[in-house]
């Protein structure tokens, strides 16, 4: 049985500016791109480029409350990845993302989950501080 890999991409704090370019090329070369939501800045960047992409934004009215999103979320990723052979699911910070961290404790056999993170809100936050003359070297998030 061949092995359907899930790549979980990081769209970064913003619309673009902050993308990595792993995860630029990541979506890019999709077979299935999957936004969790097109509320995202990156997502009118790929409609710009013409990257085709569906996002999971009807799942949320379909959800009663945030657990049921997230695993109504990897339910749909599985399937998604069984259908087209190749996934490519982008977030904000796939660290910290619900729906990531369900997808991996629900993986079924046979299938992998690769992440490309990128640049997180509070990097964003702290390059910007930098700016105004905070010393950031101990900065830490909570």
């Amino acid at each position: 049985m061949n092995q359907h890999i899930i790549t979980v991409a990081a769209l970064g704090p913003d619309d673009g500016g902050m993308l990595t370019f792993a995860a630029y090329e990541a979506m890019e070369r999709a077979q299935c791109l999957v936004l969790r939501t097109q509320q995202h800045g990156v997502a009118k960047l790929l409609g710009e480029k013409g990257i085709a992409f569906t996002t999971l934004d009807a799942l949320y009215e379909q959800s009663e409350d945030f657990d049921e999103l997230c695993v109504l979320a990897a339910e749909r990723l599985v399937d998604m990845a069984c259908e087209s052979g190749g996934l490519c699911y982008a977030v904000s910070e796939p660290v910290s993302d619900e729906t990531v961290l369900t997808l991996c404790a629900e993986l079924p056999q046979g299938m992998a989950v690769r992440v490309l993170g990128g640049v997180t809100l509070a990097q964003g936050a702290a390059c910007a501080a930098i700016a105004c003359g905070v010393n950031t070297e101990n900065l830490r998030t909570v």
